[in-house]
């Protein structure tokens, strides 16, 4: 992979390079175990009626997240049933987007890999540097964040909303604090110029999660809402509520990535490699049976199946090959898109402040 030179808060320091880099070349080794693993005598798989082999031989993984839509491959049942069938037990903890915490435990070695947008790895993974790198990119959102409003609350007798009537601090914001929500909000801030916003704090209502925002939303606690699908669909399902801005209006901002340990993927590297290998087999398995995926969606998240369908256009899953050509530079015709992210992120102006100093702190 190849990164240039930016100009930004002054000449790209050489520890900014190897932080990033560190944070994503882990996939190159990771899916060069892939393919190595794809080529292996099927004999030496786990039998899947062999329960007392699976038993004896299974790895721990446990993998930190929260209710976000586009992690839905990796917790769904169908997963977890073919990770265990692949020696592979998954916990998975939802801990309601609380990224900070999230990654102190992945530091601490309580989590063998998390799920969270490039942005937020980004942010937190300083204080821990970087304790895991980056081995997948899971999806990039595409409207499942946005902002969204009660009719009336902006302009009144308006018929068109736009971002640019967010630009006033006696409407009470409520987001996820240090979370997409409050990283999209920072981008309408910086792109629409929404200086009121930027001489105080007074509108900021931060809350513990997407589902909070929703159920202040729902209880018409706040006037302006930041949310991830699928709460984003149930907040927009209320009466009255209209999309303003979203996650729709921009690209390359939230992606998120599969994050696993140092340390996880020295000792496990196979266990790494057959856990992707089933996640995209599995992916696959729901691509050819669309009525499928839509009715346990539903299920799950408790959402109609026609909001199901329209929530799933919001989201750009990456499959193999979007990962290999498309986001980890591997191939003749390959872009970098992970690089790519981390570049947009530290262009939003509250962020690069953050990220730059946290380098010279370092140093």
């Amino acid at each position: 992979m190849q990164v240039g030179s930016r100009n930004r808060a002054g000449a790209l320091q050489p520890a900014a390079v190897g932080a990033i880099l560190l944070v994503v070349l882990g996939a190159v080794f990771v899916f060069g175990a892939y393919f190595i693993k794809q080529r292996m005598d099927r004999k030496q798989q786990i039998s899947t009626s062999d329960a007392s082999k699976v038993s004896q031989n299974l790895v721990s993984v446990h993998m930190g997240g929260d209710n976000y839509f586009g992690y839905w491959f990796m917790v769904c049942s169908e997963m977890r049933k073919q990770a265990l069938r692949a020696g592979l037990q998954m916990e998975f903890t939802d801990d309601k987007g609380d990224y900070a915490t999230r990654m102190k435990k992945f530091a601490d070695g309580e989590y063998e890999m998390v799920m969270m947008p490039i942005n937020s790895y980004l942010q937190h993974g300083q204080a821990h540097k970087y304790p895991g790198v980056i081995v997948m990119a899971i999806a990039e959102s595409r409207g499942a964040d946005g902002i969204v409003c009660r009719a009336g609350k902006l302009i009144k007798g308006k018929k068109g909303i736009t971002a640019n009537d967010l630009n006033d601090p006696a409407l009470r914001f409520v987001y996820t604090g240090e979370s997409p929500s409050e990283f999209l909000m920072d981008q309408a801030i910086s792109g629409f110029g929404l200086d009121n916003l930027k001489s105080t704090d007074v509108w900021r209502i931060k809350v513990a999660g997407s589902s909070e925002v929703y159920q202040k939303a729902k209880d018409g606690q706040g006037d302006v809402f930041i949310l991830w699908e699928p709460d984003l669909s149930k907040a927009l399902a209320l009466p009255g509520m209209q999309y303003v801005y979203g996650s729709d209006k921009i690209s390359h901002c939230i992606v998120d990535v599969l994050i696993v340990r140092r340390e996880f993927i020295a000792s496990h590297l196979a266990s790494v490699s057959s856990l992707l290998r089933t996640y995209f087999k599995v992916m696959a398995s729901y691509a050819t049976d669309k009525e499928r995926l839509i009715k346990e969606m539903s299920l799950s998240t408790n959402l109609p199946t026609d909001v199901v369908a329209g929530t799933l256009k919001k989201i750009d899953w990456f499959g193999l090959r979007e990962n290999c050509a498309g986001q980890f530079g591997i191939g003749d015709t390959a872009s970098e898109g992970v690089i790519n992210t981390i570049w947009t992120c530290t262009d939003t102006p509250s962020s690069t402040a953050q990220f730059w100093k946290g380098f010279q702190d370092q140093a």
